[in-house]
Protein backbone atom coordinates (compact mmCIF):
# COMPACT_ATOMS: atom_id res chain seq x y z
CA UNK A 1 0.00 0.00 0.00
CA UNK A 2 1.01 3.78 -1.18
CA UNK A 3 1.27 6.55 1.30
CA UNK A 4 -1.27 8.18 -0.63
CA UNK A 5 -3.34 5.19 -0.28
CA UNK A 6 -2.84 4.94 3.12
CA UNK A 7 -3.63 8.62 3.59
CA UNK A 8 -6.73 8.38 1.79
CA UNK A 9 -7.64 4.94 4.19
CA UNK A 10 -7.32 7.22 7.10
CA UNK A 11 -9.10 9.77 5.95
CA UNK A 12 -12.01 7.40 4.88
CA UNK A 13 -11.90 5.34 8.01
CA UNK A 14 -12.34 8.91 9.66
CA UNK A 15 -15.39 10.08 7.59
CA UNK A 16 -17.09 6.63 8.52
CA UNK A 17 -16.29 6.78 12.15
CA UNK A 18 -16.91 10.96 12.06
CA UNK A 19 -19.05 10.84 15.33
CA UNK A 20 -18.31 6.74 17.02
CA UNK A 21 -16.97 3.67 16.50
CA UNK A 22 -18.79 0.55 16.65
CA UNK A 23 -17.32 -1.48 19.90
CA UNK A 24 -16.52 -5.27 19.94
CA UNK A 25 -17.43 -6.82 22.95
CA UNK A 26 -17.03 -10.18 24.80
CA UNK A 27 -20.47 -12.24 24.73
CA UNK A 28 -22.63 -12.46 27.19
CA UNK A 29 -25.80 -14.77 28.32
CA UNK A 30 -27.98 -11.98 28.04
CA UNK A 31 -27.01 -12.13 23.96
CA UNK A 32 -28.38 -15.36 23.73
CA UNK A 33 -31.74 -13.52 23.40
CA UNK A 34 -30.36 -11.08 20.57
CA UNK A 35 -29.17 -15.17 18.86
CA UNK A 36 -32.32 -16.22 18.77
CA UNK A 37 -34.58 -13.29 17.80
CA UNK A 38 -31.61 -13.42 14.80
CA UNK A 39 -32.34 -17.29 14.28
CA UNK A 40 -36.12 -16.45 14.09
CA UNK A 41 -36.03 -13.81 12.32
CA UNK A 42 -34.43 -15.70 9.63
CA UNK A 43 -35.54 -19.44 9.92
CA UNK A 44 -38.17 -21.18 7.89
CA UNK A 45 -39.22 -22.53 11.16
CA UNK A 46 -39.03 -20.90 14.56
CA UNK A 47 -37.38 -22.85 17.16
CA UNK A 48 -38.70 -22.22 20.85
CA UNK A 49 -36.14 -20.29 23.13
CA UNK A 50 -35.03 -23.92 25.06
CA UNK A 51 -34.63 -25.89 21.97
CA UNK A 52 -32.47 -23.03 20.90
CA UNK A 53 -30.58 -22.21 24.46
CA UNK A 54 -29.89 -26.21 24.17
CA UNK A 55 -28.75 -26.12 20.41
CA UNK A 56 -26.63 -22.42 20.34
CA UNK A 57 -24.23 -23.92 23.42
CA UNK A 58 -22.80 -26.78 21.15
CA UNK A 59 -22.28 -23.69 18.22
CA UNK A 60 -20.74 -21.39 20.42
CA UNK A 61 -18.02 -23.91 22.06
CA UNK A 62 -16.73 -24.89 18.81
CA UNK A 63 -15.49 -21.28 18.56
CA UNK A 64 -12.21 -20.07 20.83
CA UNK A 65 -13.86 -16.77 21.55
CA UNK A 66 -17.41 -15.16 20.81
CA UNK A 67 -17.92 -11.79 20.50
CA UNK A 68 -20.72 -9.39 19.54
CA UNK A 69 -20.26 -6.01 17.75
CA UNK A 70 -22.03 -3.25 18.43
CA UNK A 71 -23.48 0.06 16.82
CA UNK A 72 -25.98 2.53 16.52
CA UNK A 73 -29.20 1.13 14.97
CA UNK A 74 -32.91 2.42 14.99
CA UNK A 75 -33.63 -1.57 15.74
CA UNK A 76 -32.71 -0.75 19.77
CA UNK A 77 -34.89 2.04 21.63
CA UNK A 78 -31.91 3.33 23.05
CA UNK A 79 -30.37 3.66 19.37
CA UNK A 80 -27.36 1.62 19.83
CA UNK A 81 -27.36 -2.44 20.14
CA UNK A 82 -25.83 -5.39 18.82
CA UNK A 83 -25.66 -5.97 15.00
CA UNK A 84 -23.20 -8.66 14.19
CA UNK A 85 -21.75 -11.76 16.05
CA UNK A 86 -18.00 -12.31 15.88
CA UNK A 87 -16.77 -15.88 16.07
CA UNK A 88 -13.20 -16.36 16.82
CA UNK A 89 -10.92 -19.97 15.69
CA UNK A 90 -6.96 -19.15 16.09
CA UNK A 91 -4.07 -21.76 16.27
CA UNK A 92 -2.22 -18.29 18.56
CA UNK A 93 -0.74 -17.38 15.39
CA UNK A 94 -3.53 -17.19 13.24
CA UNK A 95 -7.19 -15.95 13.81
CA UNK A 96 -9.63 -17.05 11.53
CA UNK A 97 -13.10 -14.93 12.12
CA UNK A 98 -16.96 -15.76 11.33
CA UNK A 99 -18.65 -12.50 11.42
CA UNK A 100 -22.58 -12.90 10.82
CA UNK A 101 -24.60 -9.53 10.77
CA UNK A 102 -27.56 -9.70 12.00
CA UNK A 103 -31.15 -9.54 10.00
CA UNK A 104 -31.94 -5.80 11.16
CA UNK A 105 -28.30 -4.36 10.08
CA UNK A 106 -28.18 -1.57 7.58
CA UNK A 107 -25.55 -1.64 4.79
CA UNK A 108 -24.23 1.09 6.46
CA UNK A 109 -23.98 -0.73 10.19
CA UNK A 110 -22.14 -4.01 7.87
CA UNK A 111 -19.55 -1.56 6.40
CA UNK A 112 -18.58 0.15 9.60
CA UNK A 113 -18.86 -3.08 11.91
CA UNK A 114 -16.45 -4.71 9.03
CA UNK A 115 -14.18 -1.54 9.00
CA UNK A 116 -14.00 -1.77 12.62
CA UNK A 117 -13.27 -5.51 13.20
CA UNK A 118 -10.59 -5.92 10.76
CA UNK A 119 -8.90 -2.45 12.04
CA UNK A 120 -9.34 -3.86 15.94
CA UNK A 121 -7.43 -7.20 14.40
CA UNK A 122 -4.71 -5.02 12.59
CA UNK A 123 -3.93 -3.14 15.95
CA UNK A 124 -4.25 -6.05 17.87
CA UNK A 125 -0.67 -7.15 19.35
CA UNK A 126 -2.28 -10.89 20.33
CA UNK A 127 -2.52 -11.35 16.54
CA UNK A 128 -0.49 -12.41 13.87
CA UNK A 129 -2.44 -12.46 10.97
CA UNK A 130 -6.10 -12.98 10.55
CA UNK A 131 -7.30 -14.96 7.70
CA UNK A 132 -10.62 -14.09 6.06
CA UNK A 133 -12.61 -16.47 3.91
CA UNK A 134 -15.46 -15.84 1.94
CA UNK A 135 -18.37 -16.40 -0.59
CA UNK A 136 -19.24 -14.53 -3.81
CA UNK A 137 -21.82 -12.56 -2.22
CA UNK A 138 -19.67 -11.05 1.00
CA UNK A 139 -16.52 -10.72 -1.32
CA UNK A 140 -17.85 -7.66 -2.59
CA UNK A 141 -18.19 -6.00 0.67
CA UNK A 142 -14.51 -7.69 1.92
CA UNK A 143 -13.22 -6.21 -1.70
CA UNK A 144 -14.44 -2.75 -0.82
CA UNK A 145 -12.49 -2.73 2.90
CA UNK A 146 -9.37 -2.38 0.68
CA UNK A 147 -10.55 1.26 0.20
CA UNK A 148 -10.32 1.70 3.97
CA UNK A 149 -7.26 0.00 3.92
CA UNK A 150 -8.41 -2.71 7.08
CA UNK A 151 -8.24 -6.12 4.89
CA UNK A 152 -6.42 -7.12 1.31
CA UNK A 153 -7.52 -9.83 -1.40
CA UNK A 154 -5.16 -13.17 -1.48
CA UNK A 155 -6.86 -14.94 -3.97
CA UNK A 156 -9.60 -17.39 -5.15
CA UNK A 157 -10.17 -20.74 -4.89
CA UNK A 158 -12.80 -22.10 -7.96
CA UNK A 159 -15.63 -23.78 -6.50
CA UNK A 160 -14.05 -24.46 -2.99
CA UNK A 161 -17.61 -23.88 -1.78
CA UNK A 162 -20.71 -25.87 -2.65
CA UNK A 163 -22.36 -22.67 -3.78
CA UNK A 164 -19.47 -21.71 -5.87
CA UNK A 165 -15.81 -20.06 -4.98
CA UNK A 166 -14.25 -19.12 -2.20
CA UNK A 167 -12.43 -15.72 -2.24
CA UNK A 168 -9.55 -15.56 0.36
CA UNK A 169 -9.06 -12.11 2.20
CA UNK A 170 -6.15 -10.97 5.19
CA UNK A 171 -4.76 -8.70 7.58
CA UNK A 172 -1.72 -8.55 9.07
CA UNK A 173 -1.89 -8.68 12.93
CA UNK A 174 0.69 -6.50 15.42
CA UNK A 175 2.14 -9.82 16.81
CA UNK A 176 5.77 -9.95 16.82
CA UNK A 177 7.00 -13.00 14.00
CA UNK A 178 9.87 -14.09 16.15
CA UNK A 179 7.63 -15.13 19.28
Amino acid sequence: MSNAQRREAIKRRKRLFRENRPHVREMTDEDLGILWAQHNATAEEPLSAEVFNQGIRDVLARFHGVMMVEDRSPAYPDGWGPVAFLGLTSDGWKVEPTLEYFKWASPRNILRSSVAVFRWFQTSRDVGVCLVRSDDKMAILMRKLKKYGVLFPVGKIPYGLPTGHEYLFYVKGKRDGSQ
